[in-house]
């Protein structure tokens, strides 16, 4: 027999055991569909030469369909599908390397304040529809909806499984679960306000937790999520709760133990409202000895100030200059310049502050509080080419001011500066480059 000959019947072989084989993986696919449609009382279509077998059943508020599907003309996946409003929900699927490259473009997708789950998953749409709809029970499934090509997108639920699926137990609970996804993320009767209730006593997080209160509607509805947030086990939410209900007694213990500055500030004012002293008396302490968050607990007592509470005497305020950054800096300064013309001495001395920003604010807070004793000082910082030019402006109309106030000095008249070692004249020059 010749070669070619026996090339060609070789081939015809193969070929032929392929088509059998794929004839038999595609009968056995159809038996598992019928079976399928049978049992759960769904429609059977029959393939037809180019059309595939596929299964469809649901209800008026979902459909669902199972069917296959060529890939790149290569291969063939199962695909089912179910198709339902999802209102609010636009995107539910695997988190991959191509998605972070796309949120560079689209910007960030929503969290629900569940570290490993934000990790794993791409959500987008309406914050608070996820975060009622995503409880822990819902996290689990659709973490096992994902894992394996499962996607919600353009009000369908879609899971995809390369081939023919030849088991009826995996195929049925797979249409199970897509099933289970869609009637999750798209309840019959949506009620967000008592779904974020509970998931603010049952969330697997305090940052999911204190999410889901966050964006409660229902004043009714928030009144009982804050009584649960008041025993909460984590500091913050507690907080969050008392600020709510107007608990001065949960916020005091609260206060000692709440990480996030924020936080505190926010219930630091609102217990200042219900307990002025014991408010007071806390943002002392905090400042005394909170080196992280600083320069926001400084902010608050000057706002305090400027409201007309003092929080503490100005040598507590001088006794936190001398090695301040940039920020703490500027913050004492605008808590300084709320004592008037008896912070002159704190500002002259953050006017020496090497931050150019700081020293700006303190000469700018002595154009309205300094005496003759500024001046001097004020003059050495409108100079030097080094400078910059707000700082050197601040200082050149802070003395100006001076001069005029103190003096009856117009601009370009003489200045008494007096320094330590006595006083002496100096030229208020408002024209030097």
């Amino acid at each position: 027999m010749e070669p070619i000959t026996i090339a060609v019947a070789a081939t015809t072989l193969f070929l032929g055991a392929a088509i059998t084989l794929g004839q038999r993986t595609r009968n056995r696919w159809h038996r598992l569909l019928r079976r399928l449609a049978d049992e759960r009382g769904w429609t059977y279509q029959k393939h037809g030469f180019v059309r595939p077998a596929k299964v469809t059943g649901g209800d008026a508020a979902r459909s669902l369909t199972i069917t296959t599907r060529s890939e790149d003309g290569q291969s063939i996946s199962t695909v089912i599908t179910v198709e339902s409003p999802l209102s609010g929900i636009e995107l539910v699927c695997a988190e991959r390397l191509v998605t972070q490259v796309k949120k560079a473009f689209t910007g960030p997708d929503v969290e629900l304040g569940v570290p490993d789950f934000d990790a794993a998953i791409e959500l987008r749409g309406d914050r608070r529809v996820l975060l009622a709809r995503l409880d822990a029970a819902t996290q689990d499934a659709i973490r096992v909806f994902v894992k394996d090509a499962g996607r919600v997108s353009d009000g369908k639920v879609t899971a995809k499984k390369l081939g023919y699926v030849k088991d009826y137990q995996v195929l049925s609970e797979w249409s199970a679960l897509v099933l289970e996804v869609s009637e999750l993320l798209d309840p019959a009767d949506p009620d967000e306000d008592r779904s974020l209730v509970n998931n603010v006593t049952s969330g697997s997080t305090a940052a999911n937790r204190l999410a889901c209160f966050e964006v409660i509607n229902d004043d009714e509805r928030r009144v009982q999520a804050a009584q649960h947030m008041l025993v909460d086990p984590h500091p913050t939410n507690r907080i969050t709760g008392a600020v709510a209900l107007d608990r001065a007694d949960v916020l005091s213990e609260a206060l000692s133990y709440a990480l996030d500055p924020e936080i505190r500030i926010q219930g630091l004012r609102s217990l200042l409202k219900l307990k002025p002293d014991v408010a007071i008396e806390s943002l002392r302490m905090h400042i005394a000895s909170a080196p992280a968050g600083l320069a926001t607990f400084i902010n608050l007592a000057a706002e305090w100030a400027g409201q007309g509470t003092r929080v503490a005497p100005l040598s507590e305020v001088a006794s936190l200059v001398e090695g301040a950054d940039a920020e703490v800096g500027l913050a004492l300064v605008y808590w300084a310049g709320c004592y008037g013309i008896e912070a002159e001495a704190v500002l002259i001395h953050l006017l020496a502050h090497p931050d150019d920003g700081v020293a700006g604010a303190a000469a700018a807070a002595l154009e309205s509080v300094g005496t003759l004793a500024a001046v001097h000082p004020l003059m050495t910082r409108s100079e030097g080419m080094m400078r910059s030019g707000v700082l050197k402006s601040n200082a050149r109309e802070a003395i100006v001011a001076i001069q005029e106030r103190h003096s009856g000095a117009g601009r370009g008249g003489l200045a008494l500066a007096e320094q330590a070692t006595g006083g002496e004249l100096g030229l208020a020059d408002d024209d030097e480059p």
